[in-house]
């Protein structure tokens, strides 16, 4: 019964990880999902549900309670299990209400799970990756005690076995078992569990060493097959060991054989007849072609893949976007050209038999439509606007009107696609949205074809912004090539261009667009008059929405021009908003004059400006952000958009904040991110019509405040005193991924937690970061904020008890938040180490758990928290502990009950430290604290002030005197 309950146990993990039966692409945070394959299979056989509001979430970590309720799934079945209740609490904070007590309770009584030691339970706890392993370990029949699962060894153990058995192949970075399992690695460890050998012990054995016979224990062996079914449907494929998924899902089927739609070898999952879906292999090899080269030069170049040529098979086979074009020993010399992905695929023995080519061109979504059902088609339109092969779907079971890559949030009507086209003209076999770059070009090589040749384009390329991009390989079909590279025109130098990029650079298509460009506009934050030769002239003071330098730029007395107020010494602010400033001819203006005329702006030629107010705040890593309304857009001159409610944000959005006007303007920059507070802040946006990304946002208001976020948070851990020619060298801690830098900070500045934003010189500037106020519930799974000077007295399961210093308005108290995985440093100076008993540098979680236990100090420290953990930890200081009231001697002289309160520990302005002593007493009035005698001590337990007290009373002499001996006895070292 064991043996089944712990199986079960396992196979129930595994389905606690979603609620929506549906492949990863159903769930609208799919983007999201690194493991597709593991999550559509996992999906596809009903182990694993997605949420009700259709996501997956699957950086979310895997929870106890809710591997209890898919134990229970799989025991009893969904039905069955959903009518599970408890009759009585399971577990101290398992309340019979609780969602999951049904499940908890039944899996309590059957022997499934456990609590800890203190008698929780603790539902909502995380597991690590080396938990779930076991687990799945336990589920393939490998026995712990066995095995070695248990005991001080019993991660080591695991790992070993786990990747011995592939369960963790797959995995985009190191496997770290110690760290706590997110929702896509358990369902990838699963995934691989289906594939994984089962196992069962045979009788125990023994061996003879020289005379002596030494009994063993039993030994895993794998299970036989003897019923000849294979998950795998390619007979060659099969073998006569039983797989997991043969056993407990034999109606889970895969073909082996398959090809996806580029050709690439493939898994093709099936379920009770039902596709699931078509999963290409990883290539043993991938190259990308640099230049003009034939897929020999490719495959076997010591440029290139280096293969030697006995290593290629004559018949392998050649694959262009799709369409098999011949074997190597036939068609190796087909030109491959630049930019082209070239995968390759290897069989049993070593030897390359399949060679994969994709290249991309240019199609743009001329329109979306979403049926009554849901279902989505798309037209797509090539560069001068002619249809690209047929309608396209999202999805559908015709293969030629699928779009392969299609995502709702991206595949928006005007967006630009890099796709993937087979010989047809008309299939995609895949696709994705495409960079974009625009300006004006600095430096443009035009296209050359190779020998002479018009459409194996060689060389050419073209500078913008000081970028350089290289064009892709050619300009018309060749060599069943299809998608070649689109140019419109011959660059020019004076003109506007966007030029379209594939995800490794190259550029696949150039297209003309309008002539303003970023560096011709600019926020004017008002004007003012300027007296010059006994006449006066306008001045706007501007931002510049290309770079956010500031200038005070003059304006044109006659033409397009901006008001400017009515006196001098005056500044005209109700001007403010975006206006395209040029010193070049309009009217009767005059040409590089060094005076601009002035246009307001409002878009033009696919690009439009919206200006709003912000309705929430904004957060560094935010990719979009909302306004309040189309009111404030339509109330401007000209023709806003009064349509965009959201602004969205990609990894090239210019962010600048112009805070204040006049003599107080003051302006920061930042790309791909900026947190702001919502606080009435003006938002002024450029952005395309269709895709609606945003090139720029300006964040205009007379103060700024940054959001709470991690995400421009830095930790400055000492006083800045290294001066440079631009600031101070220092290092900063970054709270988004806790890494650390050396950089120069602008001025000099304080230890402690800032925002940041990066100046013209490269020199950060720092803005001061408020901590959590008074009371806040630390608690919270949605705080996140730091706290200085923090005394942490205790430590239970690497979660930490303490709080800041009593200020008099309250504190903050960290009550039991796991610090388990958090960024920790340690910023005290040796001889200050030294001073501490406690002498050794504290620098991961297991150094702080040991100084927090440590008895003789408490630990003082700078912490940042989000999502209910302590994320950071600076080790300031180790301050003796303070001795509980028991623990203290209480002089005789005081005859009255003494009821200890607390010692804190207090410092002056000169950094002197001294100690408060608070005593109790209820023999002369009922206790309460109103009554108390407060005696101060310094380090040396010397009396330094006191008062005594009775409900606001003054208290006898012998009182007095009795507080200040017992305040003595309470020596703490300074």
């Amino acid at each position: 019964m064991k043996r089944l309950l712990s199986l079960v146990m396992a196979l129930s993990m595994i389905a606690s990880l979603l609620t929506v039966t549906a492949g990863a692409a159903k769930f609208t945070d799919a983007a999201s999902v690194d493991y597709v394959e593991a999550v559509d299979v996992m999906t596809g056989i009903h182990v694993i549900d997605g949420y009700a509001d259709g996501t997956v979430q699957p950086d979310t970590k895997l929870t106890r309670g809710a591997a209890a309720k898919i134990i229970c799934n799989m025991i009893l079945g969904p039905e069955t299990a959903n009518k599970l209740t408890a009759a009585t609490a399971p577990y101290p904070d398992v309340p019979t209400d609780h969602v999951f007590a049904g499940y908890i309770e039944y899996c309590k009584a059957e022997g499934i799970i456990n609590g800890y030691e203190d008698g929780l339970f603790r539902p909502a706890g995380a597991l690590t990756g080396n938990a779930f392993l076991k687990m799945l370990l336990g589920a393939l029949g490998y026995d712990p005690v066995v095995e070695g699962y248990v005991g001080g060894n019993w991660t080591i153990n695991v790992s070993a076995k786990a990747m011995q058995l592939g369960l963790t192949d797959g995995l985009e970075d190191d496997f770290e078992g110690a760290y706590q399992l997110t929702r896509q690695e358990a369902m990838l460890y699963a995934f691989n569990t289906l594939k994984a050998d089962i196992v069962e012990y045979g009788k125990t054995s023994s061996v003879s060493v020289g005379d002596v016979q030494i009994s063993g224990g039993a030994k895993a062996e794998e299970v036989p097959n003897t019923a000849d079914k294979d998950y795998r449907q390619v007979a060659a494929d099969r073998d006569a060991v039983t797989q997991f998924c043969e056993k407990y899902f034999p109606k889970l089927k895969c073909d082996t054989s398959a090809t996806d739609r580029a050709g690439r070898p493939s898994a093709a999952w099936t379920f009770e007849n039902t596709d699931i879906g078509t999963y290409s292999q990883k290539a043993d090899k991938t190259d990308l072609s640099r230049g003009d080269n034939s897929v020999s030069t490719i495959v076997v170049s010591e440029s290139y893949m280096h293969f030697e040529k006995k290593d290629v098979k004559d018949d392998a086979r050649i694959l262009v976007n799709g369409d098999e074009i011949g074997t190597y020993a036939a068609k190796s010399g087909t030109y491959i050209p630049k930019a082209a992905q070239v995968e390759i695929y290897k069989d049993e023995e070593g030897k390359v038999e399949t060679i994969v080519v994709t290249y991309y061109t240019y199609a743009k979504i001329d329109d979306v439509t979403e049926s009554k059902n849901g279902a989505v088609s798309l037209r797509l339109v090539d560069i001068d606007g002619k249809a690209i092969g047929t309608t396209y779907y999202d999805d559908t079971s015709n293969d030629a009107q699928l779009l392969p890559g299609y995502d709702k949030a991206s595949y928006t009507e005007g967006a630009v696609l890099a796709v993937a086209l087979k010989k047809d003209g008309k299939t995609v076999v895949d696709s994705y949205v495409a960079r974009r770059v625009t300006g004006t070009p600095s430096n443009a090589l035009m296209p050359t074809g190779r020998n002479g040749s018009t459409t194996r384009l060689y060389e050419g390329s073209v500078t913008i912004a000081g970028s350089t991009y290289h064009y892709a390989g050619y300009t018309g079909t060749y060599n069943s090539l299809v998608g070649p590279v689109k140019i419109n025109t011959n660059v020019k130098f004076d003109q506007n261009y966007t030029v379209y990029l594939t995800k490794e650079g190259y550029v696949f298509a150039v297209e003309a667009t309008d002539a303003i460009t970023l560096s011709d506009l600019y926020y004017v934050v008002g004007t003012y008059k300027a007296a010059e030769s006994g006449s006066t002239s306008v001045y706007a003071q501007t931002v510049s929405l290309a770079d956010g330098a500031q200038q005070n730029l003059k304006l044109e007395s006659s033409g397009a021009t901006l008001a400017g107020p009515a006196n001098l010494g005056e500044f005209k602010s109700d001007v403010a908003g975006v206006y395209v400033l040029t010193d070049k001819k309009a009217g009767d203006c005059k040409a590089k004059d060094g005076a601009y005329n002035a246009a307001l702006y409002v878009g033009e030629d696919g690009n439009t400006l919206t200006r709003d107010t912000l309705a929430e705040d904004v957060k560094t890593t935010a990719a979009s952000v909302k306004l309040t309304g189309a009111a404030n857009n339509t109330a401007a001159k000209g023709a806003f958009d009064s349509t965009v409610d959201k602004v969205f944000f990609g990894e090239k959005t210019r962010f600048i904040a112009a805070e204040g006007k006049a003599n107080k303007l003051s302006v920061r920059t930042a790309t791909g991110g900026m947190s702001m507070k919502n606080n009435s802040v003006k938002v002024y946006a450029v952005y395309e019509d269709e895709a609606k990304m945003s090139a720029v946002v300006l964040y205009a208001g007379d103060k700024l405040e940054s959001a709470v976020d991690s995400g421009s948070v830095v930790y400055l851990a000492a006083k800045t005193t290294n001066a440079v020619a631009d600031g101070y060298r220092s290092t900063l801690y970054f709270m988004k991924d806790k890494s650390s830098s050396s950089v120069v900070i602008a001025d000099e500045q304080a230890r402690g937690f800032y925002t940041y934003a990066v100046n013209a010189d490269d020199a950060y500037e720092l803005t001061d970061f408020a901590p959590l106020p008074n009371n806040t519930d630390t608690s919270d799974e949605d705080v996140k904020g730091c706290a200085m000077d923090v005394m942490i007295t205790e430590n239970i399961d690497e979660m930490l008890y303490g709080s800041t210093r009593d200020s008099g308005s309250g504190v903050v108290t960290f009550n039991y938040l796991s610090f388990s995985g958090a960024k920790v440093i340690d910023s005290r100076r040796s001889d200050e180490r030294d001073k501490d008993d406690f002498g050794d540098v504290i620098e991961t979680a297991e150094d702080l758990r040991r100084a927090i236990e440590y008895k003789e100090s408490d630990v003082v420290a700078d912490l940042y928290v989000e999502d209910g953990k302590v994320t950071f930890v600076n080790v300031t200081a180790m301050e003796d502990k303070v001795v509980s009231a028991e623990d203290m001697d209480i002089p005789a002289t005081f005859d009255h009950e003494i009821r200890f309160d607390a010692l804190a520990t207090h410092y002056d302005s000169t950094n002197t430290k001294d100690i408060y002593v608070t005593l109790f007493n209820n023999t002369d009035v009922a206790f309460d604290y109103d009554s108390y005698s407060v005696c101060i001590i310094d380090g040396n337990g010397d009396v330094i002030n006191s008062q005594t007290e009775v409900n606001g009373v003054g208290r006898t002499a012998a009182a007095r005197t009795a507080a200040h001996a017992f305040a003595r006895s309470c020596r703490v070292a300074a």
